[in-house]
């Protein structure tokens, strides 16, 4: 059900929603966090069975689409008696049926927040419906109802006729629920008139949105108050913070200039109300031979900040300039000449005068950097620069320059984050630490990082992926949420929870925040290889040529895009294309890996073998899963089984990454596949529980 563009079609909606998450939370955490993946993974089970579509998922409240209202409510209601087995999930759901209207990848309409109202009036284990669904579906056998009367909802002028889904299981409410919850009925109260304002969904990537769409456990939305469309998805609520240009005598401070634009870009990115594109697309326009608009228009952006800095030794200048984008009108410019130490300030300053043009509000919140020792500062800016250059003696290089910034300045968390991320990469991609030695560092590092911050989301993202690389599920479901709470704007955030979402075999999850980090970052090429790769695993070889296609566009000769081109020429039936994609990679690894796969796929099964047997005899001391991945295309379940244990029992990190493939189906039914998925202890929310495939 793809609906990406505009237009409007009448739909069932259904909003699903935990009641009392927040206090749940707040009690036990851990209990919270089986709840609530629970809830996302039997909800998407239910979904797909019913041939609905969930079109938003944030926190503990979900929005779905259905062309069927009789398949919404069923759906409905067996999300709700999955969840009343143990543990129970305290969910309430609604149902309501209007024009939605859609614009990309958002639905908008007064439909959607009377599907809203609806649900917030249920109880755990109810499913409520509008008069209009229930005429749809009265006749039906497989459902019946009980009236609860008219009800008046917040900001909708009309009284409306609430039913609820009374078949065996479903819990019916009582009158006494609503007094509690302040819901008036009609029969015992005249109808209040309200004054209409558009309302509608937004994007849930926006925190302040979770904050209208999440209902608290008394039925009323949190901060009293609707957000509407226009309050949020406005585009004059949007920013590229381009490279400030580096104009000092030796134009040897790139990596101030451009630390500077980051940090002011950082501050921006807090702001809930506010959609900021991320570094790698907004810098890698800086200095292009492009017009304000044109950048405006690539970015789908409505404004522009750019600017430069001139450093000396002791002071600095930084003029900056902010632009209407399609108008290329500038609304503020400002000059700063400050001594080194102001610098803090005038980043403050700068982010300030942006969200005032803007016309920004804080609500709750103020925005103010980090305080750290200038030398010490300077020194992570260099740091950042180095890290990001991505090979082992930049990485090297990077964790030197790091830990001379902490022994100037040891209060700074961002620092221990960073350290923690180099010596992680040490580890695992340059070989520069023991196992034991380097996660024991790179754990200390993270762990005070976020003791002296508990609000830098990038301290928890370095716990997170600490703990996914000791199978430690537990700890990393906290980890990765306290940073999304915090950082729901950050790409670096959102890409790992896409990460960790696949590690996990939730396809879908992984999808949807990869698509999300994708509208932040929409240069990236490197995540539109990567969704391009989760749309093959789920077999949507369509869409995943069109991601790959693009990577490809930017990086024709990458080895592994056109590796993985070749999958998706073969997946459609394109083996001639295919095989030309593959003779572009000449990796020693990956070339014959592919090249056995689509050996067995046009039927010479000996040149598959013999390809194969040339692979093992080269990797069989690191290519366990891959090898099983093989085995399982020719349909050889006792090899695929042995080597997919072999990668376990040797600690290959690429195994749940591999375990996604859609090859490894022919194994589902087999109960060695139930007992390889028990002894890597996933978490209860995990998504290799293919009883339902």
């Amino acid at each position: 059900m793809n609906n990406k563009g505009t237009g409007r079609k009448l739909s069932a909606i259904l909003f699903a929603d935990i009641e009392g998450y927040s206090s749940i939370m707040q009690s036990d955490e851990k209990h919270g966090m089986t709840i609530l993946y629970r809830y996302q993974d039997s909800l998407r089970k239910e979904v797909e069975e019913h041939q609905g579509q969930i079109v938003k998922s944030y926190g503990d409240g979900s929005l779905c689409l259905f062309p069927s209202i009789l398949q919404a409510v069923l759906c409905a209601q067996g999300v709700q008696l999955r969840l009343q087995q143990a543990p129970t999930v305290p969910l309430r759901i609604g149902i309501h049926i209007g024009d939605v209207f859609y614009l990309d990848d958002d639905v908008y309409g007064d439909a959607v927040n009377i599907a809203s109202r609806i649900e917030s009036m249920g109880v755990p284990g109810s499913v409520l419906v509008s008069r209009s669904v229930f005429d749809k579906v009265k006749n039906q056998t497989q459902v019946k109802f009980e009236t609860l009367g008219r009800f008046n909802f917040k900001n909708i002028t009309e009284s409306i006729e609430v039913f609820a889904l009374a078949n065996e299981g479903i819990i019916v409410p009582q009158p006494s629920d609503f007094t509690k919850r302040q819901y008036t009925n009609t029969k015992k109260e005249a109808s209040k008139s309200f004054a209409w304002s558009v309302v509608g969904l937004v994007a849930f990537t926006i925190a302040a949105v979770f904050l209208w769409f999440t209902m608290t456990s008394e039925g009323t939305t949190h901060g009293g108050e609707d957000i509407s469309i226009q309050d949020i998805s406005d585009q004059s609520q949007s920013i590229a913070v381009l490279a400030f240009a580096d104009m000092s005598p030796d134009q040897d401070q790139r990596y101030f200039s451009e630390g500077i634009s980051e940090e002011i870009l950082n501050l921006l990115t807090s702001i809930p109300d506010l959609k900021v594109i991320s570094r790698t697309s907004s810098f890698a326009l800086s200095g292009k031979q492009s017009t304000t608009a044109e950048i405006g228009k690539m970015l789908k952006v409505s404004h522009i900040l750019d600017g430069s800095v001139r450093k000396s030794k002791d002071a600095f200048r930084i003029s900056t300039q902010l632009i209407e984008a399609k108008s290329e009108t500038q609304l503020w410019s400002g000059t700063y000449d400050q001594p080194i130490g102001d610098i803090f300030k005038i980043q403050d300053d700068i982010a300030a005068k942006v969200l005032e043009q803007l016309k920004v509000r804080l609500v709750d919140r103020s925005i103010a950097s980090k305080t750290v020792n200038v030398d010490a500062y300077n020194l992570y800016l260099e740091a950042k620069q180095l890290r990001d250059e991505r090979n082992s003696e930049s990485d090297k290089l990077a964790e030197e320059m790091i830990k001379r910034s902490i022994a100037i300045d040891s209060t700074y968390a961002p620092s221990y984050a960073m350290l923690s991320e180099v010596i992680f990469n040490g580890v695992f991609s340059y070989s520069r630490y023991s196992i034991e030695d380097g996660m024991r560092f790179s754990l200390a590092a993270a762990e005070r990082s976020v003791a002296l911050d508990p609000n830098h989301s990038l301290g928890y993202i370095a716990l997170t992926t600490l703990k996914r690389a000791e199978n430690d599920f537990i700890a990393a479901d906290a980890y990765l949420k306290k940073a999304l709470e915090i950082d729901p704007e950050n790409t670096d955030v959102i890409y790992e929870v896409a990460s960790y979402a696949l590690d996990l075999g939730n396809m879908n999850e992984a999808i949807y925040y990869l698509k999300k980090a994708i509208d932040l970052d929409p240069l990236n090429y490197l995540l539109r290889y990567t969704l391009g790769l989760h749309l093959l695993w789920i077999e949507d070889v369509d869409g995943a040529e069109k991601e790959m296609g693009a990577y490809l566009e930017q990086n024709p000769s990458s080895g592994l895009g056109n590796n993985f081109m070749a999958q998706i020429y073969m997946k459609q039936g394109r083996m001639e294309e295919a095989f030309a994609a593959l003779e572009k990679d000449t990796d020693p690894y990956w070339h014959p890996y592919r090249k056995a796969i689509l050996y067995n796929e046009v039927g010479k099964t000996d040149e598959a073998r013999k390809v194969l047997q040339s692979f093992i005899e080269n990797y069989k001391n690191e290519g366990w899963t891959n090898i099983a991945h093989v085995y399982a295309c020719m349909g050889d379940k006792d090899e695929a089984f042995r080597w997919l244990n072999l990668g376990f029992e040797n600690g290959d990190a690429s195994l749940m990454e591999v375990l996604n493939y859609p090859e490894f189906k022919v194994l589902y039914a087999d109960p060695r596949w139930d007992e390889l998925i028990e002894k890597l202890n996933f978490p209860a929310h995990h998504g290799f529980d293919r009883d339902l495939q």
